[in-house]
């Protein structure tokens, strides 16, 4: 894959992903259609903390590996937030991973990264980079989901 059409794809996903978000009227963005579920507010928290954990990997060029334990610490920051927040982390933080991806070559995106997990969860560069993108689509599913349990019907 070509960073440039990495770039359109992350775009596209993000674009979508915030205009879905922004439709959601204010007394709905902490629903929960179950009470152990997520609401849309913790959702679209979750894709601006993967860009930021995933913006972090970029920059130190695989050095600062993606883990479980630092999205739960963003997560566990990002608690809270108020519309305004997330919004402002999700441009903060995709701005950032756009930025790191600048100096990345079409190479680097294709080049294997090792991993010392145990499962060994060896990828190229370009396919840990792309875990935004999984998660902007991820999030948008169920954002709409969620939009249509409360009634919403029309497409954002």
């Amino acid at each position: 894959m070509t960073k440039e059409l990495f770039l359109i794809l992350l775009a596209n996903g993000h674009d979508e992903l915030v205009k879905t978000f922004k439709a959601t009227p204010d007394n709905k963005l902490n629903w929960k259609p179950f009470e152990n579920g997520r609401s849309i507010l913790e959702l679209f928290s979750e894709a601006a903390n993967t860009c930021q954990m995933t913006q972090e990997f970029v920059a130190s060029r695989a050095l600062e590996m993606p883990s479980y334990e630092k999205y739960q610490e963003l997560t566990a920051a990002s608690a809270g937030w108020s519309r305004e927040e997330a919004l402002a982390a999700m441009e903060t933080n995709y701005t950032a991973l756009v930025k790191a991806f600048e100096p990345v070559t079409d190479v680097e995106l294709s080049t294997p990264i090792p991993s010392a997990a145990p499962d060994d969860l060896s990828e190229a560069f370009g396919v840990w980079g792309m875990m935004p993108y999984r998660t902007f689509v991820s999030r948008f599913a169920q954002i709409n989901y969620i939009q249509t349990l409360y009634g919403d019907t029309d497409s954002h």
